[in-house]
C-alpha cells in the first residue's frame, strides 16, 4: 500500500488534474477510509489511469449517475471517479463542504444522494430551466 504522502506524489506526477473528494475532502474520514478523487472525462483518461496501474470497476460501483466510470488502484486504497462535468462536480463538492451538508454519521447512501440531488439542481440552474 502507498502511504498518504506517496499517494499525493503519485498523482502529482501525472499529467492529469485530480481533485480530492470523499471523506478525506469533507474531513469525515476514519483510519480505514480510502482516498477518492474526481477527474474530468476525456478520450484518453481510461488509458491514462490504466497506465498508472488503476483498474476499471464494474458499472454497479459508480457512486452516482454523473460518474461515467470508477477506477481503483491495484496497490493502494485509491479510487478515481471519472465525471462528465468536472466544474459542476467541484461546485457541488464546495457547496456540500461549505455548508457542512455531509456529516460523519451519515450513511454512504445518504451522502451519495445529497451529492446527486445537488448536482441535479446545479444542472438545472446552469441550463437556465426552472424547477
Amino acid at each position: 500500500m502507498l502511504d498518504n504522502n506517496s499517494i499525493w506524489g503519485y498523482l502529482a506526477r501525472s499529467s492529469v488534474e485530480f481533485h480530492l473528494t470523499g471523506s478525506r475532502f469533507f474531513h469525515t474520514e476514519t483510519d480505514e477510509s480510502d482516498w477518492d478523487f474526481l477527474v474530468k472525462a476525456n478520450d484518453a483518461i481510461e488509458d491514462h489511469l490504466k497506465h498508472l496501474k488503476f483498474v476499471k470497476l464494474s458499472e454497479s460501483t459508480r457512486p452516482y449517475p454523473s460518474c461515467v466510470s470508477a477506477f481503483c488502484h491495484l496497490s493502494s486504497n485509491v479510487h478515481v471517479h471519472v465525471v462528465s462535468n468536472i466544474n459542476l462536480e467541484l461546485q457541488a463538492r464546495s457547496i456540500l463542504s461549505e455548508h457542512q451538508l455531509i456529516q460523519p454519521e451519515d450513511s454512504l447512501e445518504t451522502k451519495n444522494k445529497a451529492w446527486e440531488v445537488l448536482l441535479m439542481a446545479l444542472e438545472v440552474q446552469t441550463s437556465g430551466l426552472s424547477l
